[in-house]
């Protein structure tokens, strides 16, 4: 908008000082485009090219623009994380997921039209793909997730821009003219330590500075069983043990959906709580004998089961402590937690996983398979990682097994149990070592007894 458009609707003329504060933010974004919010807050109408009066009118309040996230070949210089509850603890959580990233002098937070809402804004030197740019800013709030106290998360409340359906529109700073919340001034912006920080201060990230971006990010979902439990509530059948079954169930699945602390055990008595006033059945008399059944403890049988899926599950193997990693470059650390997150995916124990190198650089955004067979040998040169197989290379090939020096645990202790466990069996065929050996061995033997055999008399099996 013009100088001679803005005094036409009786506003005046930008801020002099704010029209450096426009055009880094121009820079920031590339090829501003954007849509003005209406009167009822809608932001109704197309895109359009915007101009750096328009970007300082924005940041001045006399009008409110929404920045399009993505240009048109599908790329975006940066994302937004929206968080619109609990912005003040959780700002801290996300700033040490970027911190340890690398990304914090190309970050920028904006505050909301509430003292509950704010945003996350990360720029980048050069544009990349929407879809990586969302699949990093949901690897961001997954990892700032899993750390306390970010309370019980509701996705609707946490947005990520660009969005993986066309990008999206998204306010940065200015004010909010919602009618339910007409802010009365401007969004302020900060950095990620609470102090004052203009958007000329954001040094956009080089590729030299990024992290490997995951190619898939898994993100922990409860079982569709529980979904069907929490509509339809349980009945009697099978009696009293199957409903207490149930419940340790419940409890397990708790432990792994939203954690064995405060926030999982939160998680687990909400579930609990859904599926007891779903099911009315529990509290009718017998339909042979007409006999009442005695009333169901669900407050101790909850307790037990918790305490005994807590136990286990803070007693399974665990990855490496925090000690021994600080000083492993960002990409081998990568390469850990692709192993364990492909160990825990496939229900195999971190000790003896069956993994391609092509699947280490595919989950851990390595440019190749080489890039991380030779982060393997880095790992295994320190002694973090062991190589009980160095499988057979080619597409029709056969995975290397790798197992993890876990918390508690010696290379010669994850030697004999990944050579022992039943998964390195049940992953490797025979024919893989009638190649090693020299031997022939009958198709129909694939996976039976020789495999077991042939598999034990390796003297190499672990290099």
């Amino acid at each position: 908008m013009s100088a001679a458009e803005l005094e036409a609707r009786g506003e005046s003329k930008p801020d002099p000082s704010l029209i450096g504060q426009a055009t880094a933010l121009a820079r920031l974004i590339g090829q501003p485009m954007g849509r003005e919010q209406h009167i009822d807050g809608s932001y109704a109408g197309s895109s359009r090219a915007l101009t750096i009066d328009d970007i300082a009118g924005h940041l001045a309040g006399s009008i409110t623009l929404a920045f399009q996230t993505i240009d048109g070949d599908g790329k975006s210089r940066f994302l937004a994380i929206d968080i619109d509850e609990r912005f003040p603890a959780r700002l801290p959580l996300v700033a040490n997921v970027l911190a340890a990233r690398g990304l914090v002098h190309a970050s920028i937070v904006t505050s909301g039209s509430s003292p509950d809402r704010g945003k996350v804004c990360v720029f980048f030197a050069r544009p990349r793909s929407a879809a990586s740019m969302s699949r990093l800013g949901a690897d961001i709030v997954a990892e700032a997730r899993s750390r306390a106290p970010w309370g019980i998360h509701r996705p609707e409340m946490v947005t990520v821009f660009p969005q993986s359906a066309g990008g999206g529109i998204v306010r940065l700073a200015g004010r909010n003219r919602r009618p339910d919340r007409h802010a009365s001034a401007t969004d302020i912006t900060l950095s990620l330590d609470g102090g004052l920080r203009s958007w000329t201060d954001v040094a956009p990230a080089t590729r030299s500075q990024l992290p490997a971006v995951p190619e898939r990010i898994e993100v922990a979902k409860r079982g569709r069983w529980v979904d069907a439990l929490l509509v339809g509530g349980l009945t009697w059948a099978g009696g009293t043990a199957k409903v207490v079954d149930v419940i340790f169930r419940l409890a397990s699945e708790a432990c792994r959906f939203s954690g064995p602390g405060v926030i999982g055990e939160v998680e687990f008595r909400r579930w609990l709580r859904q599926i007891e006033s779903a099911s009315p059945d529990l509290a009718n008399p017998s339909p042979t004998t007409g006999d009442r059944r005695p009333v169901l403890a669900w407050e101790r049988h909850g307790e037990r089961a918790w305490i005994a899926a807590k136990k286990r599950t803070l007693s399974s193997p665990g990855l490496l402590s925090r000690s021994e990693i600080d000083n492993v470059p960002e990409a081998h650390r990568i390469v850990l937690e692709v192993i364990a997150n492909y160990a825990k995916q496939k229900g195999v124990t971190p000790w003896a996983v069956g993994i391609s190198y092509r699947q280490i650089a595919k989950h851990g955004g390595l440019p190749n398979a080489k890039a991380a067979y030779r982060a393997v040998i880095a790992l295994q040169a320190i002694g973090l990682v062991v190589i009980h197989d160095r499988g057979v290379a080619g597409r029709r090939g056969q995975k290397t097994i790798l197992g993890l020096v876990t918390k508690g645990k010696t290379r010669e202790e994850v030697c004999e149990l990944g050579n022992s466990a039943w998964n390195v069996r049940r992953q490797r065929p025979v024919a893989n070592h009638a190649r090693s050996t020299g031997r022939r061995v009958h198709r129909r033997m694939r996976f039976g007894a020789g495999a077991i055999i042939a598999l034990e008399r390796r003297e190499s099996a672990c290099v």
